[in-house]
């Protein structure tokens, strides 16, 4: 958001928000209409009141008077051009910032048709990521006045995403349910949080007690609440429930295991927390015999799926037959109840369509003789995730499919890759890729391991960007590596800064890392500049930034003359977001 500002005016953005409110002249000339110092304004302003409002011909009066003083100042600033006047230039800004809200304010925008309103507050509900503002909009939007809330209550989709994330039994969210009526539902079930404590007054820095956490959804209250979403089956577009108990996901897939076709149904997923060891997958007052035997996604009647995602429970998958699936994403099932080889196979033949695969900790079950007699084609697939399995394991499933189209590659939690068998295998298979995330790959670094990486990284010229945690140096250090010198018959590489140098991954544009040493991450930004394939963007989560690297190693970053962006929760990048867009 704040690229397009100079660095000394987005840092006073940044970390002074009363720079906002009262800004300097440099700001107000630089700033006045960015869309944060507006709406910073904005939340300064009290909500109107009856009392407050102004007459319709008020309103439109002071329109005039700010335009006729913007149009004076015009005509004094055009008429010492091209010099420049700091006192015209701050008179501009000020009478242009008066101007825009004196618009705003006399909008005549309940005259507005009904639909083009609608419209309006569908965008207001539904450009927000944060799930506690799209309710809180809701509930504002129909609290301003008698007219408004029939406007709200009037649009069905304005009502038809429902986050299931207050408290039992769940009467806000019911209610949307209720006016959405006839749409199509988009629904998501999640444990309730505890709300954080607000630091009491007069006890100094002292933290607030962490809050209690409440319990968990109970088997009992989720049969409750299918029995109202389950009545409107034939409406259900989109479901996501994330629970903790075993018990409580299984009564999930129970109740949709008979309950028919899915006509509607576009995206199903089954998140249970709490699993961090798969060989007490299942709790043991749950271990049973029938504890295992598999529930069918719908009566394996699901003619508009496209996003399938598992975590921490598992379907029947003989009676899975997917027609149109662009997302697989597996997490956390044991081998005991994942899809055979032959049925993998299957439905990923049935899924020509298939763009995202993801599997951690999770995949086919594989036998050590059941090596696909031929791979899988999957020409749409361009996004593949494999991770928390071993290195065999992962060089089986890469086996089972083949994806030449593959733009973004993840691989994460590989522990002892002490050989170069699956870089190998890897080095070729790929060239389109793009953007290269690794996590955590407990690479040994052994002369053959590092041919192996040098020429995997070679083999994807077109790699924009690589994000990187908790890897090893010796591999971020195989990128400025000649892989020449790796090849039969070696050649003796020329210096980083010879412009006869081979460049592993000359289009690299982005770098994205955490948890690696300040030092490391200039020396990597420092090398690739010798190297004639300069850094344009670092990027870092907010956690590492304030915690690892601190202002003073921020600043040594940002002196190397690379565009230095924070990350905020789950940001995506600029290279992601340009690749989505192609996409």
């Amino acid at each position: 958001m704040y690229e397009k500002f100079p660095v000394e005016v987005t840092d006073v953005v940044l970390t002074n928000p009363q720079a906002l409110r009262e800004p300097t002249t440099k700001d107000l000339i630089t700033m006045w209409n960015h869309p944060e110092v507006l709406r910073q304004h904005l939340s300064t302003i009290p909500e109107p009141t009856v009392a407050t409002q102004l007459a319709e011909s008020a309103m439109r009066g002071r329109l005039a008077l700010a335009k006729n003083l913007l149009r004076k100042v015009t005509e004094m600033k055009e008429a010492i051009a091209p010099r420049e006047s700091p006192i015209l230039s701050t008179a501009f800004a000020e009478k242009s910032y008066k101007r825009k809200f004196a618009i705003w304010n006399s909008f005549p925008i309940n005259h507005l048709p009904i639909e083009i309103l609608q419209e309006v507050f569908r965008f207001i509900i539904l450009s927000v990521g944060d799930t506690s503002r799209v309710t809180a909009n809701r509930l504002l939007l129909t609290s301003v006045c008698q007219f408004w809330r029939s406007v709200a209550l009037s649009d069905k989709i304005l009502w038809n995403t429902v986050y299931f994330d207050d408290p039992a039994p769940w009467a806000r969210s019911l209610t949307f349910v209720e006016r959405a009526a006839s749409a199509k539902l988009d629904i998501r079930i999640d444990e309730p949080r505890a709300r954080p404590r607000r630091r009491p007054v007069g006890h100094g820095s002292a933290p607030p007690t962490p809050p209690p956490s409440p319990p968990s959804i109970t088997p009992q209250q989720m049969d409750t609440l299918l029995d109202v979403i389950l009545s409107k089956y034939a409406q259900l577009r989109i479901l996501i429930v994330v629970v903790n108990r075993w018990d409580t996901a299984r009564a999930v897939m129970r109740r949709f295991a008979d309950a028919g076709e899915a006509v509607a149904l576009e995206r199903f997923e089954l998140h249970r927390g709490q699993v961090a060891n798969l060989n007490a997958w299942i709790p043991e007052q749950h271990n049973s015999s029938e504890a295992y035997q598999p529930y069918p996604l719908c009566d394996g009647l699901t003619p508009r799926l496209s996003w399938l995602c598992l975590s921490g429970m598992n379907i029947d998958w003989k009676r899975f037959s997917p027609v149109g699936l662009t997302t697989l994403d597996l997490r956390r099932i044991p081998q005991g109840v994942l899809p055979d080889g032959d049925t993998f196979r299957r439905i990923l033949s049935s899924s020509p369509k298939l763009r995202r695969l993801s599997m951690s900790n999770a995949g086919p079950q594989l036998e050590s003789r059941d090596v696909a007699p031929k791979p899988v084609p999957l020409p749409a697939l361009r996004e593949l995730l494999l991770g928390d399995c071993s290195v065999e394991y992962a060089t089986r499933c890469l086996a089972q499919f083949d994806a030449p189209n593959i733009l973004c590659l993840t691989l994460l939690n590989m522990a002892n890759v002490s050989h170069n068998g699956l870089f190998v295998y890897l080095t070729g298979r790929y060239p389109k890729v793009e953007i290269l995330s690794t996590y955590t790959l407990d690479i040994h670094g052994t002369t053959e391991n590092k041919a192996a990486i040098v020429k995997w990284l070679d083999s994807m010229p077109k790699l924009a960007l690589i994000k990187v945690a908790q890897m090893p140096l010796p591999y971020v250090d195989c990128f400025m590596e000649d892989p020449r010198q790796y090849d039969a018959e070696p050649v003796e590489p020329d210096t980083e800064d010879s412009s006869q140098r081979h460049v592993i991954a000359p289009l690299l544009s982005g770098f994205h890392c955490t948890h690696m040493p300040k030092d490391a991450i200039l020396q990597f930004i420092n090398r690739r500049s010798r190297l004639g394939a300069p850094l344009k963007k670092f990027y870092t989560p907010q956690m590492f930034a304030e915690l690892g690297l601190r202002a003073e190693g921020m600043k040594e970053i940002r002196d190397t003359g690379v565009n230095v962006k924070v990350m905020y929760h789950n940001m995506a990048t600029d290279e992601e977001q340009q690749l989505l867009a192609r996409l």
